[in-house]
């Protein structure tokens, strides 16, 4: 009897009457995305912690620039989606490899709540920036624990970006027209120079500084005018 009911079984299972229960791929398929995602958040995170960046820090990333992961490949960024999005693409080529702590293709740009615009040639230049900042990461702490990312912030820097040109006041109060990110970072790198070796702490000396109204262009495509300093600060802090 045992035999024959054995029997019987596997003919229905070959004859795909009898369906056996399917491994749970999709609960599997979502473990992976939140490891994923966690390391990606991580990754971005320790990357802007270098300089402070981000809203609740004191600089933001000015786009396009490219990075540079462990394996020495490099990916050029347009903005903060693409930057995280560059990460996680490697994180997700890369899942042996639980730790990744990629770095900025120096020199870049960074912008200040007030509108500045300083060159970073180097790691050691990025410290300085951080030194800088007054600001410490409680406020970060407390949103990126709100939203529940693992302990690290998502879209936690500039979420738009300038549109040019855009007029400049050097230090000396001579005002210029930046038509590019080319041309800004030649002018950032030629206002820094001109900073250095006169005393001043970390060299944040000679730095451009925006001259309002500008206009950026948002995530979503569209385009805004910012008439001040304030308003620059609020389109800031509402990222």
């Amino acid at each position: 009897m045992t035999k024959r009911i054995l029997k019987s079984l596997l003919l229905a299972l070959m004859a795909g009457l009898i369906i056996l229960p399917a491994c749970n791929t999709e609960d599997l398929s979502a473990d992976a995305v939140g490891d994923l995602d966690a390391l990606t958040d991580e990754s971005t995170y320790a990357l802007e912690q270098r300089g402070n960046l981000g809203k609740h820090g004191c600089y933001d990333l000015i786009f396009p620039l490219s990075i540079v992961f462990s394996d020495g490949s490099k990916v050029e960024v347009t903005s903060q989606d693409s930057l995280r999005n560059a990460i996680r693409a490697w994180h997700q080529a890369h899942d042996a490899m639980k730790k990744e702590k990629p770095d900025f293709v120096y020199p870049i740009q960074v912008m200040a709540e007030d509108g500045s615009i300083i060159d970073v040639a180097d790691k050691a230049a990025l410290s300085a920036l951080r030194e800088a900042c007054h600001k410490t990461y409680l406020d970060s702490v407390c949103r990126r624990d709100s939203l529940h990312h693992g302990g690290f912030p998502r879209h936690d820097t500039l979420c738009f970006t300038l549109v040019f040109p855009v007029q400049v006041t050097k230090a000396d109060g001579t005002v210029i027209t930046i038509t590019s990110l080319d041309d800004l970072k030649v002018q950032t790198r030629d206002e820094h120079k001109k900073g250095r070796g006169h005393g001043i702490k970390h060299g944040l000396t000679n730095q451009l500084q925006l001259v309002f109204p500008v206009t950026v262009k948002k995530s979503d495509g569209s385009t805004i005018t910012i008439l001040s300093k304030e308003e620059l600060k609020a389109l800031r802090e509402g990222c």
